[in-house]
C-alpha cells in the first residue's frame, strides 16, 4: 500500500492558522479514499487532524525539525511527503532536509513541487531569472549578504526598496524602506534573523493594484484557474491585512487574461502538481503587470477561495497528489461528471476580512504597512460587494457602525486625513467617514491609493443611512437596505423603531430572507456543496433534511486567547453529533475553520453569528439540539424565546480564557462528572516562569509529578467537590501544593485549549465523552474501556504569542493573549 507523509505547519501563528488544518484533513481524506496510508507529523495541540484516525493511520506528535523528518522518513519509508500543507517555511525545512543526504538513501519524493520550484521558492533571485527566461515581467530583485552590495540597489533604483529576511528563524521579516539610514538599520535587522544569512533587497512597486489568483495543474499539464481575488489595499499593505474580494472587481477583460497566461505559463514552467497561488501587481500608468511572489503551497487564499467558488480545491489536489488527472477525478455523489476539470463559476462575491486583535494589546502599533498585523479573518458572501462587507463586518459588532463609525466621528479633519494617508487596522470606518464629510471617490482614490470603485460602491451605505434616519420607512426602503445587508438591529436604530416594530413590519411586507447554495458552476448543473448563503431574493435553496438535525454555532473568527483551540473542540464536537446519528448543521463566518470541512459538517451556512441569523436558520431546520458557544449570551437569550422545541447543549469548554496568576506550585486536575460519579481525567503540572516566581497557566506538563500518595489525595478532593451540587459536564480544579497540602483555588469548565492538550496525551476523546453527557447518552461502560496510555513520557505544553511579530517588548505573557501552542513529548 503506499504511503504519504504529511508535514503539518507546527504551532499557530500571524502567518497561519486553522485553515491549514482544515488543509490537511481534506487532503488526508483524498489519500484514504485511494487506499493510501498516511503519516502526519505537527507539534499543535489544536490540529483535529492529529486526531481524525478515519483519515490518519500514523498520527505523530513532533517538532517540524530536519532531525525528527529523517526519523520519521527512515521509520515509514513514505512514497511521498507532502510539503504544500505547513505554509511557507516547510519549503525552508524541505531544502535542509535535502541536504541531510535522505532523499538518496530513501527513495521518497515530493508531492506538488520538484526541488527546482522549492529552490526558486526560497530564492527570488533565482525565480526572477527562470521567470525573465520565459518573459515574465518581475519587479527587480537582488540576494546579498553585504550591506555594500545591497546599496547598489537603492544607488540603481532609489527607494522605496523591500528588504526581506531569507530563511528566517523565527518568523517572516519583511520591511519598506525610504531613506538610507532606515535601510542601513533594516538591513542589518534582516541579516541577522536570517538563517543562511542573505538578504533580498527588491524594487518596491507600493501603491499599485494588488491582484492574487489560485491555479491548478495536473501531472498531464492540464491547467485551470480557481479564482481571481482583489485586494481592496494597495500593494504596501501586507494581502492579509486587506479586504480581499472576489471575483475581482475592478479589472479590465484584458488584465484579466494577462494575469491568467502569466499564471499559467509560470505554473507550467516551474512543472506545479497542484496548486500555485500567484500574487500581481498591476501598473496602469505603464500598461504593466509584475508577478510579485509564487507561492506553491496552500494558505488563507487557498481555503477562502474554495468557500467562495465551492470548488473542492483540497480534495481535488489530493487526488493530483495520488497521480490522478483532473479528467479521470470522480468528486462523489455530489457534483456531476467532470467538476474537477470544470473552472469555477460565481454568481456571488465573497470578501474575507481582516480580524486585528487591537483591543487585547491596545499598545501594540496598528499602523498597515508590509508587516501583518491581523491574527484572523472573517468572511461575508452576498449578491453585492456592499452585501459582502456588511456581512463580513458584523462579525465585529452585530448593529453596524454603532459603536466604531460613531467613534471615527470624533475625529478632525486633520485627524482624518491622517488616517487616510497612513492607516491603521480597522480603516473601512474612516473610509466610510470620509465620505460622510463630503470626500469625493477621485479625491479619497488619490489619498488612498484604492480604486474609486469602492467609494462609489460604500456610498450607497452612506446613503441608506442617511435615508433610514430622515425618511419614513416604507417597504421599498427596508427592502433596499436589507438587500445591501443592513441587519435589522441596524434598521432599528436608524429608524428610531425597535426591533418588535421592525419585525412586525417585515413580515407585513413580506420580506423575507432565502437561502442560495454555493456551486461551482453557478446553478448551471445540479451539483451540491451543501454551503449556502443567506440573501434577499425569490427562490430558497436550503431545504431541511429528514433526518434528525443538531445546529452548531462555530467560535468564529480567531482571536487571542483561546486561538484555534475553540475550532478544535467545536469539530470534535460535530463529529460526535454525527456519530450520534444526527445531520451536523454549521452557522460560522471564519473562512480559516475547520468546522467547515465536509468531512465534519454535512451542512454549512456562511453567515454572521448574529441572533438574527441564527433564528432565521433555525425556524428552517427545525433542529433537535441546538449549540451555542457561552460567549454568544444574546444569541442562547434570543433562542430560548423561539417557538421551537429543542434541546440546548450545556457544553461550556469553550469560554473567555480566565488569567489566573499563583505564586505556588500549581496543578490542574481534569474530571468528568456525570452528575454522581466522578471520573478522574488526569493532572497537569503548571511550570513556573523562568525566575521560579510565578505560574501563570501557559507552561505545563502531563503527567504531573505528584506521588501516588499525593494523586490519590487531590482525587479525594475532587470528589469532595464535585459532590457540592455541580452539574454535569468536564471540569477543571485548581489546586495550588505547600509540601504535602492542596488548597482549591478555582473549579472552571476545562479550557479549550486544555481539552486539546490532555485529549492527545491521554489518546481520550474528551469532548465527545462531554457530547454525549449533555444529549443524555454517556454510559460509565465507555469510560471504564478506555486504556490509559503506557507512553512514559511527560507532554509539554506551551503557549505561543505574537509579541515578537508585532514588535511588543516587555508585554507579559498570559492566556488572554495566547496565539497558539506548541506541544512536545520529553524523553
Amino acid at each position: 500500500m503506499p504511503s504519504a507523509l504529511l508535514v503539518g505547519s507546527g504551532p499557530d501563528n500571524m502567518y497561519s492558522g486553522d485553515e491549514l488544518d482544515l488543509t490537511v484533513l481534506n487532503i488526508a481524506s483524498a489519500f484514504k479514499a485511494r487506499q493510501w496510508e498516511t503519516i502526519f507529523v505537527n507539534n499543535n495541540p489544536f490540529s483535529y487532524s492529529l486526531d481524525a484516525q478515519e483519515y490518519i493511520d500514523y498520527p505523530e506528535i513532533r517538532p517540524l525539525t530536519v532531525g525528527n523528518l529523517v526519523a520519521l522518513i527512515h521509520q515509514y519509508q513514505p512514497d511521498l511527503i507532502v510539503p504544500t500543507i505547513g505554509g511557507r517555511w516547510i519549503f525552508d525545512l524541505m531544502e535542509s532536509l535535502s541536504e541531510t543526504g535522505i532523499f538518496e538513501e530513501v527513495n521518497t519524493k515530493l508531492a506538488g513541487v520538484n526541488w527546482s520550484a522549492v529552490q526558486q521558492t526560497n530564492n527570488p533571485s533565482k525565480l526572477e531569472r527562470t521567470l525573465k527566461q520565459i518573459d515574465v515581467p518581475m519587479k527587480n530583485v537582488q540576494v546579498v549578504d553585504n550591506y555594500q552590495d545591497a546599496y547598489l540597489m537603492a544607488e540603481q533604483y532609489g527607494f522605496p526598496l523591500i528588504v526581506r529576511s531569507l530563511s528566517p528563524r523565527e518568523h517572516s521579516f519583511r520591511h519598506i524602506v525610504h531613506d538610507d539610514q532606515s535601510f542601513q538599520e533594516t538591513f542589518a535587522e534582516a541579516l541577522k534573523a536570517s538563517r543562511i544569512r542573505r538578504v533580498s533587497i527588491q524594487q518596491s512597486l507600493q501603491g499599485l493594484k494588488e491582484i492574487e489568483t489560485v491555479v491548478v495543474r495536473d501531472q498531464s499539464g492540464t491547467l485551470m484557474q480557481i479564482a481571481t481575488v482583489e485586494n481592496m489595499d494597495p500593494i504596501g499593505i501586507h494581502a492579509g491585512d486587506s479586504f480581499a474580494v472576489t471575483p475581482a472587481q475592478t479589472l479590465l477583460d484584458r488584465e484579466i487574461q494577462t494575469i491568467r497566461k502569466l499564471a499559467f505559463k509560470i505554473t507550467r514552467r516551474l512543472r506545479i502538481v497542484g496548486v500555485n497561488h500567484l500574487q500581481f501587481a498591476v501598473d496602469r500608468a505603464h500598461n504593466r503587470i509584475y508577478v510579485t511572489k509564487v507561492s506553491p503551497y496552500f494558505d488563507r487564499i487557498s481555503s477562502f477561495v474554495e468557500l467562495a467558488t465551492g470548488y473542492p480545491l483540497c480534495e481535488v489536489v489530493g487526488l493530483l497528489y495520488t497521480g490522478e488527472r483532473l479528467r479521470e477525478i470522480n468528486l462523489g455523489e455530489h457534483y456531476v461528471p467532470l467538476t474537477a476539470l470544470t473552472e469555477p463559476l460565481m454568481d456571488a462575491t465573497a470578501v474575507r476580512i481582516p480580524v486585528f486583535p487591537n483591543s487585547q494589546l491596545p499598545t501594540a502599533d496598528w499602523r498597515l504597512g508590509t508587516q501583518k498585523r491581523s491574527i484572523g479573518s472573517a468572511i461575508g458572501i452576498g449578491r453585492s460587494l456592499v452585501e459582502a462587507v456588511l456581512k463580513a463586518l458584523t462579525y465585529q459588532e452585530t448593529d453596524m457602525g454603532n459603536q466604531r463609525l460613531a467613534m471615527v466621528q470624533q475625529l478632525t479633519d486633520d485627524q482624518l486625513d491622517q488616517l487616510l494617508i497612513h492607516p491603521q487596522n480597522n480603516r473601512f470606518y474612516t473610509l466610510v467617514e470620509a465620505l460622510r464629510r463630503g470626500y469625493t471617490s477621485d479625491e479619497l482614490a488619490e489619498l488612498t491609493q484604492i480604486d474609486p470603485y469602492y467609494f462609489n460602491q460604500f456610498k450607497l451605505i452612506v446613503r441608506l443611512e442617511h435615508q433610514l434616519k430622515t425618511q419614513e420607512l416604507t417597504a421599498d426602503l427596508f427592502r433596499q437596505a436589507k438587500y445591501w445587508g443592513l441587519p435589522d438591529v441596524t434598521i432599528a436604530r436608524l429608524s428610531q423603531k425597535n426591533l418588535d416594530e421592525i419585525s412586525q413590519f417585515r413580515s407585513q411586507a413580506q420580506i423575507n430572507r432565502t437561502f442560495k447554495e454555493i456551486d461551482p458552476a453557478a446553478g448551471e448543473f445540479e451539483q451540491h456543496s451543501r454551503t449556502f448563503y443567506a440573501t434577499f431574493e425569490m427562490e430558497n435553496e436550503s431545504v431541511a433534511g429528514g433526518a434528525p438535525r443538531a445546529l452548531v454555532i462555530g467560535p468564529g473568527p480567531r482571536g487571542l486567547g483561546n486561538g484555534t483551540a475553540d475550532d478544535y473542540v467545536t469539530a470534535k464536537m460535530l463529529k460526535t453529533l454525527k456519530e450520534a446519528g444526527y445531520e451536523v448543521i454549521v452557522i460560522n463566518d471564519n473562512p480559516s475553520s475547520v468546522t467547515l470541512s465536509s468531512k465534519i459538517a454535512d451542512k454549512v451556512y456562511l453567515e454572521p453569528r448574529t441572533s438574527e441569523l441564527v433564528n432565521e436558520v433555525a425556524y428552517l431546520e427545525q433542529p433537535e439540539v441546538v449549540f451555542v458557544p457561552q460567549l454568544a449570551h444574546e444569541i442562547i437569550d434570543h433562542l430560548k424565546q423561539l417557538d421551537l422545541n429543542f434541546t440546548l447543549l450545556p457544553i461550556r469548554m469553550i469560554d473567555r480564557p480566565v488569567r489566573i496568576l499563583l505564586s505556588q506550585p500549581t496543578y490542574e486536575a481534569q474530571v468528568l462528572f456525570d452528575g454522581q460519579v466522578t471520573y478522574h481525567l488526569g493532572v497537569n503540572q503548571e511550570l513556573p516562569t523562568a525566575d521560579g516566581s510565578e505560574y501563570l497557566g501557559i507552561d505545563k506538563i502531563y503527567p504531573s509529578d505528584l506521588t501516588a500518595d499525593q494523586h490519590l489525595k487531590l482525587n479525594q478532593l475532587c470528589d469532595q467537590e464535585m459532590g457540592r451540587n455541580h452539574r454535569p459536564g468536564v471540569y477543571q480544579l485548581i489546586f495550588t501544593k505547600d509540601h504535602d497540602q492542596f488548597q482549591l483555588i478555582k473549579v472552571q469548565p476545562i479550557p479549550a485549549a486544555d481539552i486539546a492538550m490532555l485529549a492527545k496525551a491521554l489518546k481520550l476523546d474528551i469532548v465527545g465523552l462531554a457530547t454525549k453527557l449533555s444529549l443524555g447518552k454517556f454510559e460509565e461502560a465507555e469510560f471504564d474501556q478506555w486504556q490509559p496510555s503506557n507512553d512514559t513520557r511527560s507532554l509539554h505544553y506551551q503557549d505561543v504569542f505574537p509579541f515578537k511579530s508585532l514588535h511588543l517588548h516587555g508585554q507579559q505573557p498570559s492566556k488572554l493573549t495566547s496565539m497558539g501552542a506548541k506541544i512536545e513529548y520529553l524523553k
